[in-house]
């Protein structure tokens, strides 16, 4: 995705394998289906990609990923215990294909000083306030169809997605456009990091990463303004087993050509020191042992 890596994180990498002669080249992508498609385009030779959990087994099916020596990645001992072991995780079990990027929530983030404190997302029912016509046209989900269903199921009480039949995803797609005529709900892209800055939405469906780094889009535009957004920015996700939680992938493709030096990237992004400086800018939390509550309210880059 877009704005996915530190520059100064690249950086260190080029820096790092100098006697390699390595140059970076990134290339974004704002859909997971556009992504693939660029994959499977001849020529296409990327080194390195990053998946989602729900894409993983296609792409290794279309062997498109190659599978990993776990010689080339010490760092994988920095990870949670639940991505380690011969049956962990579950998506991946022995993670032979991929290893973890981030992990964050879906839920809800909004503007404190644009939402009445009666209508406030609460752990209960966060998503309710999508639904609300008094913030017409001013409301927005990301354009992504399982974030918008999932969100529709949780609050339909289905939260085991799933498990979900075919009448609960009518219901969840006859809440969608219940909410796009009482509301005019809006799907974005980018509605959280710059339209909440911006104050063009009051709220909009949010992963975590994405709230986190919205001041840092507001300071973009009107430099100081990124503060002011910080205070009023608020972010509540769907407390017990209705919290979705996701993981970003990193995996090495089958096509590049320098799977060495590509392993040594997701090696370098599982470096603690390196994954830190990722997140004080990404916003998304690296799954590395040591990064605890205490650390993060101790880390000046991470207040930062």
């Amino acid at each position: 995705w877009k704005d996915y890596l530190a520059t100064k994180v690249l950086h260190a990498f080029t820096r790092r394998f100098a006697d390699a002669n390595v140059d970076i080249e990134v290339e974004s992508f704002e859909r997971m289906d556009e992504a693939i498609a660029r994959l499977q385009q001849p020529g296409a030779d990327f080194d390195v990609f990053f998946a989602t959990i729900d894409v993983l087994p296609d792409l290794i099916g279309a062997k498109l990923l190659r599978p990993l020596n776990h010689d080339y990645l010490p760092n994988v001992v920095n990870l949670w215990s639940w991505f380690r072991g011969a049956d962990r995780p579950f998506y991946d079990p022995g993670l032979p294909y991929s290893v973890p990027y981030t992990v964050y929530s879906s839920g809800v983030g909004w503007r404190d000083d644009l939402v009445a404190s009666t209508d406030a997302p609460d752990a209960r029912d966060p998503f309710a306030i999508l639904w609300n016509d008094r913030y017409r046209g001013q409301l927005g989900v990301y354009d992504a169809y399982l974030e918008a269903l999932s969100l529709a199921l949780i609050r339909d009480g289905v939260v085991d997605l799933k498990a979900a039949t075919d009448a609960d995803l009518e219901r969840a797609a006859d809440a969608l456009e219940e909410a796009v005529r009482v509301a005019d709900l809006r799907f974005t892209i980018d509605g959280v990091e710059e339209g909440l800055p911006e104050g063009e939405f009051v709220a909009h469906q949010a992963w975590s990463g994405d709230v986190l780094t919205a001041p840092r889009y507001a300071d973009r535009y009107e430099p100081g303004a990124g503060a002011l957004v910080a205070r009023e920015l608020r972010y509540r996700a769907p407390s017990g087993p209705g919290l979705v939680v996701g993981c970003d992938l990193t995996a090495v493709c089958a096509r590049g050509r320098n799977p060495v030096l590509a392993h040594a990237f997701v090696n370098h992004l599982l470096d603690f020191d390196t994954a830190m400086d990722n997140f004080a800018w990404n916003g998304y939390q690296p799954p590395l042992r040591g990064a605890s509550e205490r650390f993060f309210r101790n880390c000046p880059r991470c207040r930062a």
